[in-house]
């Protein structure tokens, strides 16, 4: 393993999506780009996951059921007070912009892909970003 790898490796990200596809894709991807994966089905179970805190970036589908992204965004950013961590990325098949969802409070967008170049690249911007 190289120190890049290394260093990533050390990142834990979450995926919330009710589909079970899209979770199991997705961690694939996440994994075998050396991130550490834990997954939510709904909004609850992101902010009542036991590593929540622990969690750096969130792949947050928009349209879960009980608790939607946009409404577990607002908990996050404004009841929990978590305003710069972790950096959340909306997911969603709706055709969005970046305006739209950081309004929402979330950092950033990306329209439902399986894509893995698409999904590495923006979540390791994100890692760029936080490293200034």
């Amino acid at each position: 393993m190289n120190l890049n790898q290394e260093a990533m490796s050390e990142k834990l990200i979450m995926i919330a999506d009710n589909m079970d596809e899209s979770l199991a894709v997705l961690s694939d991807i996440l994994r075998n780009a050396n991130y550490k994966v834990v997954t939510a089905k709904n909004g609850f179970e992101v902010i009542l996951h036991k590593d929540f805190d622990k969690v750096d970036l969130v792949l947050m589908d928009l349209q879960m059921p009980y608790l939607n992204g946009i409404v577990t965004t607002d908990i996050i950013r404004k009841k929990l007070e978590m305003i710069e961590k972790p950096i959340i990325i909306g997911f969603s098949k709706l055709e969005l912009t970046k305006k739209n969802v950081t309004d929402l409070g979330m950092n950033d967008f990306l329209y439902k892909t399986y894509n893995m170049q698409v999904i590495l690249a923006k979540i390791r911007f994100w890692e760029e970003i936080n490293q200034h």
